[in-house]
């Protein structure tokens, strides 16, 4: 039986499901693993995940819109600059020093705003 148009978005629903489940197959046991072996892993965990999160969230924003003044490492300036706003603010949490880490978010989102005009 040959695949028709009507098939192909249930084939691709699955796709997206396999490659969700492999995605936490992975994911699951290195967040149970940051867990067990205590705080600075999970912080750390944290930390990767969020600067994976702006990496994407940067990549996304980036495509295809408005004039980009300069890319750096593959990235416009500006999503470097969330990614060391990000990275600096969960330092600072992983440290305790929660006002610095709230400084942090405001002071960050206060440059984005200034870079996006």
């Amino acid at each position: 039986m040959g695949a028709t148009a009507a098939m192909a978005p249930r084939a691709e629903r699955a796709q997206a499901l396999r490659k969700r489940l492999i995605s936490a197959a992975i994911l699951l046991p290195l967040a149970a693993a940051a867990v067990w072996l205590g705080s600075y892993y999970w912080d750390g965990l944290v930390g990767i995940f969020a600067l994976a999160m702006v990496w994407e969230w940067t990549g996304m924003c980036a495509s295809g819109r408005g004039p980009q003044r300069g890319v750096i490492f593959g990235t416009a300036p500006a999503g470097l600059v969330s990614m060391l706003a990000v990275a600096a603010t969960v330092a600072a949490a992983a440290a305790g020093r929660y006002q610095i880490a709230l400084l942090l978010v405001v002071a960050g989102a206060g440059v984005l705003t200034l870079m996006s005009m």
